[in-house]
């Protein structure tokens, strides 16, 4: 079973702790080792707070204080961030009972065995080749924090532009256009001269970018068509939207303030089934536990196949005037084993209807652990290549209505019936 486990988790591993460690907090060293005393109390707390969303202990319950410390410690040190010394020195000041014997046990397990609390950033292992070399990316590793920063920025990973793809500047909000107070809402006199093509004070802007602002302006004020009619016209200088509908002083701040961003990544995140994060959580084996993880990979790389028939489309021509040439695109995915814990609390909008807001959970000190939920965040870099050598954007449009109907699909995939008979079965 060994053998099977190894090759059902085949790929990029998890790192480490040690390892995990070192990535996020190593830039906080001087020469090579973290600060000590207060500041290294500090750094181990934000480590537990990281844990506790995400860890779990093998029974399913929440992870005491003094062990979510040895864990934090043993990972610093097995790094070599810091010294034995220092964490015995460290647990006593955060009042963790934390023995030599047990940390030196701890240290040894951080070094060697699989951290599934740290997210490991794995590119699509098929990526077309060219699209790889266009974004700077070696499909056969993982991806350093920074290279994904990049990546996300719609950068290649290494911070250069992406050759052959155009750069979209981001554009500014409709208040800054137009010359208009976000604070309040603009006279009646103010918006005529919004709809005139004009500031708020009358002044004339350039023609393209007045024919640009308009477009935005009357889209934002619900305007469908490409003519303004003459009673859409009166309800926005009344301060509406175009069809009547009243707007409180927040929606028309958020209207006039709205800027429209460079889209550098899509982010797609797939859940599996809750019966699946409960069999994956409670395998009797690592073989086992792997072979439902791969499962639920599986079954994501099908979907996400499908997806790319979708949106790999790269425009041709000013607005896809000359149609589209189908391409490949690539991703990086992040695998979480636990959903954050968090408490719903029930509200009321200004129009008396309710709703829910989701609070995270923070400082409990284990007391309210994640659940087990086993999901994958997919970031797609907004880039296609096609097979003629250009690099276009996604074709962002077919995915309006669809992400629910991609998520279900997941859940469905036969791939995933290994891993519900293990459910089923009693795992």
């Amino acid at each position: 079973m060994a053998a099977i486990a190894e090759y059902y988790e085949q790929g990029v591993r998890p790192p480490t702790p040690a390892d995990a460690v070192a990535s996020r907090y190593g830039r906080l060293a001087t020469n090579g080792v973290l600060p000590c005393g207060e500041a290294l109390d500090e750094l181990v707390k934000t480590e537990v707070d990281r844990l506790v969303d995400c860890s779990l202990g093998s029974d399913g319950a929440a992870l005491d204080w003094d062990l979510l410390v040895l864990r934090s410690l043993a990972a610093f040190s097995a790094a070599g961030l810091v010294g034995r010394e220092e964490a015995l020195a460290c647990s006593k000041r955060i009042k963790a009972d934390i023995k030599p014997g047990r940390l030196d046990a701890e240290i040894r397990i951080a070094g060697t065995e699989r951290d599934y609390t740290s997210a490991t950033a794995t590119p699509r292992r098929d990526m077309n080749p060219a699209l790889a070399k266009r974004l700077g990316i070696d499909p056969h590793r993982g991806l350093k924090p920074s290279e994904v920063a990049n990546l996300l920025n719609g950068q290649r990973a290494d911070g250069g532009l992406i050759e052959g793809r155009a750069h979209q500047s981001a554009s500014l909000p409709l208040a800054h256009i137009f010359g208009l107070d976000p604070q309040r809402r603009p006279t009646r006199g103010e918006l005529e001269h919004v709809l005139a093509g004009r500031k708020g004070n009358g002044e004339i802007l350039p023609k393209l970018e007045a024919e640009r602002a308009l477009r935005r302006f009357l889209h934002a004020f619900g305007v469908k068509s490409k003519v303004l009619a003459s009673e859409e016209r009166e309800q926005i200088l009344c301060g509406r939207t175009a069809d009547g509908r009243e707007l409180n002083d927040r929606q028309y701040q958020v209207a006039l303030e709205t800027s429209k961003s460079r889209i550098g990544y899509i982010d797609l995140t797939f859940s599996a089934p809750k019966s699946v994060s409960i069999a994956w959580a409670f395998a009797p084996t690592a073989a086992e536990r792997a072979i439902i993880h791969q499962a639920h990979k599986d079954a994501i790389d099908s979907v996400m196949l499908a997806i790319e028939k979708e949106v790999g489309r790269a425009s041709k021509g000013r607005s896809a005037r000359l149609g589209y040439e189908a391409g490949s695109i690539g991703w990086v995915s992040f695998d979480h084993y636990a959903a954050r814990p968090t408490v719903e609390v029930i509200r009321t909008d200004e129009f008396g209807q309710p709703f829910t807001e989701l609070h995270r959970l923070t400082g409990t000190k284990g007391r309210v652990p994640g659940d087990m939920q086993v999901h994958t965040h997919v970031a797609v870099p907004n880039v296609v290549e096609t097979p003629t050598g250009r690099a276009g954007g996604l074709d962002l449009a077919q995915l309006e209505g669809r992400i629910h109907e991609w998520g279900r699909a997941v859940s469905s995939l036969p791939c995933l019936e290994p891993a519900r008979s293990w459910c089923s079965n009693g795992a």
